[in-house]
């Protein structure tokens, strides 16, 4: 997801993830909040969480620890996981997110976390990686880079990348 709006020239500032439960969950003993999906079967009522990111940014690094914070806060790790829907919102443009001028209230009685130090030249760099990745594999498709575990037993991201809307082409 990152990687489409690095190559659409999009940057975001709110980060969303759902986590969906399966059927299998509910049983005698199963005490939480429940709900009925489209076909009438009750189910655990999803998990959803959002962040809102400091600035605009398409960086891989920076979605990536703060996805992992709102899974690490929301999941209920009791259950088993049927689907995850991840979402950005407030996506703009990268030139209009340049030109914005932020805004912040001014608070007196509550204290400023300290901001983490952004190294301009490790975004950067981030983006000439991401924008490489997207020529790579423009040009020899999407298995022309995967990660070692991509290739064991089980995996599915080599067919799940020759398949079009989950369909085999």
């Amino acid at each position: 997801l990152v990687l489409d709006i690095v190559e659409k020239g999009l940057v975001t500032k709110r980060l969303d993830l759902i986590i969906g439960y399966d059927t299998e969950n509910i049983s005698d003993n199963y005490k939480g909040e429940k709900k009925s999906d489209r076909y009438g079967r009750v189910m655990p009522k999803e998990s959803h969480g959002f962040i809102n990111l400091d600035r605009y940014s398409s960086s891989t690094d920076l979605i990536l620890s703060k996805m992992i914070e709102i899974y690490d806060k929301i999941v209920r790790h009791d259950l088993s996981i049927r689907r995850i829907t991840i979402a950005f919102n407030d996506v703009i443009d990268l030139i209009t997110a340049r030109n914005k001028k932020e805004v912040k209230q001014l608070d007196l009685f509550s204290i400023e976390e300290p901001k983490e130090e952004i190294n301009e030249q490790d975004l950067e760099n981030e983006k000439n990686i991401q924008k490489a990745i997207i020529k790579i594999r423009n040009k020899y498709g999407k298995n022309a880079l995967l990660k070692g575990f991509d290739f064991e037993h089980g995996a599915t991201r080599r067919d799940r990348n020759n398949q079009i809307g989950g369909h085999s082409a």
